[in-house]
């Protein structure tokens, strides 16, 4: 006999990205969600990577820090060094602004008092690149698209704004600095710019104002031909940051206020209130969901905010879908189990939506309907793509292969992984994409920094070599790792900032619950789908709080999480399976004896809502010691069905035992007796209503 552990990966589900409590400000959508890091006299300027780090600067602690979205401050900050164009290593002061490019590379302007200086580093680890200086002194700075730098200069007594555009290396463009006149003495410590390059923003803390310059650049020229004063009676603004989508973001220190246009300068909100103390400086998600607010304050802490309304979707993720699955590898899902999931899904008005979908309703907010669900896969089994691929197609339904490339098409114990013919076959047939789960399938956080990047590089290159014309844009880590724990570092670098520069769009962990427009780009949570998770258990995994329809299937179980019960007479012992042995039972266990004289049963009894025809099921474990005669009777509404079932054989699995007409209550029942020449197992039976609508219960496909 068999005995199995309660698998480790149960556990999973427990896990959660750290959330503070939660405060609704009255006078916003946006409401505050939690606070890390505190500075000594004041934050101000953030920025977020492309692996979804903020980092801000502290103005006089004169430090750069980096942090996790769920407040992990990362280990190689603060950053109290930067480097001149020599290489020589200086001491950080005057700090005065904050940018962040395409390739990751964060650049910081300082304030010497009559010139400046901008810093480089690596956003992956911290590490100083050399820098170059300017001959005058810096405000805040930002970079577009092409990676171009603008820089306002903060102190003027001959123009009333100005700034300065610079190439990656530092070469000032023609047509370089762009200006106001104006005579006096202003200060002007924010800038923002339009991604494409066209718009440039810069506020003015002494005359309270926004000024807008439009134009752009051509070639190596800097040509902005008009300017205004786009907002007036601001309460001393300090920085102005700029979306995607030309959202610009008004930071007032004067009255605590954030102040967020749209494109067409339409007012759209104002924040304030508790949580939001003299801002100085937005830093958000491509999204936009979850704006992180850097206030300049003596103790004051960086804030995470986000919308308040925002459509979670189940990622489901899956390994391998075959017969059986057992405690080692307790992430393997049955065929006919995983069939009953979709099943459920399809007939409740749920929506298979791609990785690619997801994107895009991140990004642009495009409506994925009313249910959507994903499907994923992880180390690219061949049982993922024949099985899995098979029942998601027959449901309309596609799904995503995570694929650690090195193992393609390998065959070991554990068992056979898809070829590239047959990845190759399931993305051309439109059931299964491919993605990228790293190379050797090692645990990232455990690895050098060359070693992750090689792991997520050399993946891609291998996808982009086997499946032409394919780029393999997103990322499944290995083991499921959050990408947003303090362990998360290799052992320095931050692995979402290594997985961003690798070229991944969005990147998924196993960190706990659903997948939504304010999770990081690189920390996209899945929900964990175990083999002995039963139908009401899948149910609660992507809580689902419908009530039951009409074709709703019934299963009862001998270990609870069913829609009926169990009564055992006679002597039955519970079994599990052996560890590292494959068992393929209904839940976690089953009920078993030896064989006898009649006087011991089982019956499954379900609770019927609706009386009407169903088709009836067995699923019991298989062996070479079971009975092939166990007697089973059928007790349905008008007399009783006998029959015997080979318990040898066709295990792990719904077995059809008929179509039966029942009364709605519970005088249905299945019973086995102990009068056959073997083992008698007891674990599930299944009463699924005729229906002639959906993919319904006439989707009988592995019997």
């Amino acid at each position: 006999m068999r005995k199995t552990s309660i698998h480790s990966y149960l556990l999973i589900l427990l896990l959660s990205i750290l959330i503070f409590s939660i405060t609704n400000q009255s006078n916003a959508n946006i409401v505050y969600r939690s606070s890390y890091g505190s500075a000594g006299n004041g934050y101000h300027y953030p920025v977020c990577d492309p692996g979804g780090v903020i980092w801000v600067c502290s103005y006089d602690d004169a430090n750069l820090k980096a942090f996790h979205p769920n407040g992990t401050q990362a280990p190689f900050t603060p950053i109290t060094q930067g480097k001149e164009a020599s290489g020589t290593s200086v001491a950080l002061a005057g700090i005065s602004g904050l940018a962040v490019d395409t390739a990751g590379i964060i650049y910081l302007a300082a304030d010497n008092g009559t010139s400046g200086y901008i810093y480089k580093y690596q956003s992956w680890d911290g590490v100083a690149l050399p820098g170059f200086a300017v001959s005058f002194r810096p405000g805040d700075i930002d970079i577009d698209t092409s990676n171009r730098i603008y820089v306002v200069e903060k102190v003027s007594t001959t123009v009333k704004t100005r700034f300065f555009v610079f190439s990656e290396n530092g070469t000032g463009l023609g047509g370089s600095p762009v200006s106001i006149s104006g005579t006096g003495s202003f200060i002007n410590r924010g800038i923002g710019v339009a991604k494409d390059g066209t718009k440039v923003y810069v506020v003015s803390e002494t005359e309270g104002k926004l000024f807008e310059f439009s134009g752009g650049i051509t070639g190596t020229t800097a040509n902005y031909p008009s300017s205004t004063e786009k907002l007036t009676g601001l309460s001393s603004p300090g920085a102005v940051d700029v979306d995607a989508d030309g959202t610009y973001y008004v930071s007032c220190t004067g009255d605590s206020t954030l102040r967020i246009y749209q494109s067409n300068d339409t007012l759209r909100e104002i924040l304030s209130g508790s949580g939001l103390a003299k801002p100085k400086g937005v830093a958000f998600y491509p999204s936009k969901q979850a704006l992180f607010i850097a206030p300049y304050v003596g103790t004051g802490s960086l804030q995470r905010w986000t919308q308040t309304t925002v459509q979670q979707i189940p990622v489901l993720g899956y390994h391998d879908i075959i017969d059986k699955w057992n405690s080692t590898h307790s992430m393997f899902v049955s065929t006919d189990n995983f069939a009953d999931q979709v099943n459920f899904l399809k007939k409740h008005g749920y929506t298979g939506v791609t990785l690619a979908q997801i994107d895009d309703h991140y990004v642009h907010g495009t409506d994925l309907g009313e249910k959507p669900v994903a499907f994923t896969f992880d180390d690219n089994y061949e049982g993922e793509v024949l099985n899995g691929g098979s029942i998601l197609s027959t449901a309309g339904w596609s799904g995503t292969i995570f694929a650690h490339t090195y193992y393609v098409g390998y065959v070991n114990g554990v068992g056979a992984r898809g070829s590239w013919t047959q990845l190759s076959t399931a993305r051309q047939a439109g059931y299964m994409e491919v993605q990228s789960h790293t190379v050797n399938h090692l645990n990232l956080t455990s690895l050098s920094e060359s070693g992750t990047y090689g792991e997520c590089t050399g993946s891609r290159a291998a996808i982009m070599k086997n499946l032409p014309g394919h780029q393999a844009p997103y990322l499944g880590y290995p083991y499921g790792g959050d990408g947003f724990t303090s362990s998360s570092y290799s052992p320095r670098a931050t692995v979402p900032g290594l997985a961003a520069k690798a070229g991944y769009i969005n990147s998924y962990s196993y960190a706990g619950g659903f997948s939504s427009r304010t999770t990081a780009p690189h920390n996209m949570p899945r929900v964990v789908m175990t083999g002995a998770m039963t139908l009401n258990q899948f149910k609660s995994a992507i809580n689902y709080a419908g009530g039951r329809l009409d074709t709703d299937p019934y299963i009862v179980n001998n270990d609870g999480n069913g829609d009926g019960s169990v009564s055992l007479s006679g002597s039955w012992s519970t079994q599990e399976g052996v560890s590292n042995s494959y068992i393929g039972c209904y839940g976690t266990n089953y009920a078993y004896t030896a064989a006898g004289t009649g006087s011991k049963t089982a019956t499954f009894t379900p609770t019927l809502q609706t009386a009407g025809q169903y088709d009836v099921y067995l699923w019991w474990d298989a062996d070479t010691d079971r009975g092939t005669n166990i007697p089973v009777t059928v007790q349905y509404s008008s007399g009783t069905a006998s029959m015997t079932v080979n318990q040898q054989l066709n295990g792990f699995k719904w077995n059809y035992l008929g179509r039966y007409s029942f009364n709605a209550g519970t005088n249905g029942k299945i019973i086995l007796t102990d009068a056959a020449n073997g083992i008698i197992t007891a674990d599930a039976a299944k009463w699924e209503p005729v229906s002639t609508t959906g993919i319904g219960p006439e989707w009988v496909l592995y019997q």
